[in-house]
């Protein structure tokens, strides 16, 4: 395993482990707050499954276990079009909402929930198409078959997720 594969493993398995550690706060101060509000409960189903598929992706690489660069590649491409997606379906309203909760005694909660979304959106938005450039060298031989399959993950998981998000955000 080359160095900056090994670099991308490292990566992937800290940030992972951070997107669902980010999720604690939010859990505790929100769930009890939103009640069965389906439309919150999907995106944080949604968001949890990106922020595991991130971990998974690390640790498949780390293990060395067969197929894991273009499962690596596959996730990558499905995770920064899930940072596209939500950066501006749910940043948009959550935005607009902030406004809304100026008053309240929860704006700090809401505005950090926010922030830490943001973030999180961003960051997924700004590594992955790095670590997909570096993952796609790495494939070698098998760029061929990589490259189809990750521009259809990118393209399928935009197409999904933004038909998920905005009917998920107009609800």
């Amino acid at each position: 395993m080359t160095s900056r594969l090994l670099w991308i493993a490292k990566a992937n398995i800290i940030l992972g482990i951070v997107s669902l550690v980010r999720f604690v706060p939010e859990l505790v101060m929100l769930l009890p707050r939103m009640g069965d509000n389906f439309s919150y409960i999907a995106l944080l189903a949604l968001d949890l499954s990106i922020a595991g598929a991130w971990l998974k992706s690390g640790l498949a690489i780390r293990k060395h276990l067969r197929g894991a660069l273009g499962f690596a590649v596959i996730v990558g491409a499905v995770i920064l079009a899930h940072s596209a997606a939500s950066g501006y379906f749910v940043g948009v309203r959550m935005v607009k909402d902030l406004d809304r909760f100026r008053d309240s005694p929860n704006f700090l909660i809401f505005l950090s929930v926010t922030i830490s979304r943001l973030l999180i959106y961003a960051a997924e938005f700004l590594y992955w198409p790095f670590a997909l450039t570096v993952l796609a060298k790495q494939a070698g031989v098998e760029r061929r078959s990589v490259m189809p399959a990750m521009i259809a993950a990118l393209l399928i998981g935009g197409l999904g997720q933004t038909l998920f998000l905005s009917i998920l955000m107009h609800q």
